[in-house]
């Protein structure tokens, strides 16, 4: 039986749980699958490639060693994200979604509410 995600590529998400309390409360943009690197996490069920919306190395990465290190993306599991969607899920479409059918694909483009808003408050910066 496949993983149910809470997350989906495109997706931002606020990361819920972690080893590291400074992640706590991070937004970031759910990428893609986890990449092939240096940090790998493994046993955690699905694991998300993710980047700080801010573009800072704000995500901390506890080594084995005990070493701390600071990032501005890297691996997530997805049961520490909670996407941030802004519409109800009334039919449960997001729970429906399988991990094993995970497809990356570009960032939606924003509404184009949230355009308006964020000219509204440019101008009256």
């Amino acid at each position: 039986m496949a993983h149910i995600c809470r997350c989906k590529v495109g997706d931002l998400a606020v990361v819920v749980s972690a080893t590291v309390s400074q992640n706590i409360g991070q937004i970031v943009e759910v990428l893609g699958q986890q990449q092939a690197g240096t940090l790998r996490l493994e046993g955690l069920g699905h694991i998300w490639h993710v980047r700080t919306v801010s573009g800072r190395s704000s995500l901390h990465y506890l080594y084995q060693s005990g070493k701390i290190v600071a990032a501005a993306e890297g691996p997530a599991p997805d049961f520490t994200l909670v996407p941030v969607t802004g519409l109800p899920d009334v039919d449960g479409i997001a729970a429906k979604r399988k991990c094993a059918k995970v497809r990356s694909r570009p960032a939606p483009a924003a509404p184009a509410q949230l355009e308006s808003v964020a000219s509204d408050m440019e101008q009256r910066a």
